[in-house]
């Protein structure tokens, strides 16, 4: 897989039917014979499906790529979740769902010290898709 190919992999919106194996090569020790996984959004889609989120929390640089699909549904968005944890999670922040349920930037696929609130998504975007394409380099290989 070279670099083209694993960007093309991480365009891969939430939609698609590639989402959800993209997805389960970044999660491979996830049990998917015996639990129901799902498709979720880290920082939930309807945050940004309101444009008056958008227009509130980031200045007028952020806005514009904050309110592409591109960025908010697509993989480097997503992760698989088990449906029970997944029904329980909704559309709570993912700062605020991570906090409760104790999961790790590292279980995120983001550094210890990148800001998990949503008015940093600009920056956990950018970073997530460089971490995210270096785990599937190194499946790759």
């Amino acid at each position: 897989m070279d670099d083209d190919f694993i960007e093309g992999l991480l365009t891969s919106h939430y939609e698609s039917n590639e989402a959800f194996y993209v997805l389960s090569l970044l999660y491979p020790h996830l049990d998917y014979f015996n639990q129901d996984f799902h498709k979720d959004h880290l920082h939930p889609s309807s945050f940004f499906r309101d444009y008056n989120n958008i227009t509130n929390t980031f200045n007028e640089e952020d806005r514009e790529f904050c309110g592409h699909m591109e960025n908010w549904n697509t993989i480097p968005n997503l992760q698989l979740l088990n449906g029970n944890l997944n029904k329980s999670k909704q559309d709570k922040s993912l700062e605020e769902w991570a906090k409760a349920n104790h999961i790790s930037n590292d279980e995120l696929f983001v550094s210890r010290d990148t800001d998990l609130n949503v008015s940093n998504f600009r920056a956990f975007i950018v970073e997530r898709k460089e971490v995210l394409k270096s785990k599937l380099k190194s499946i790759a290989s």
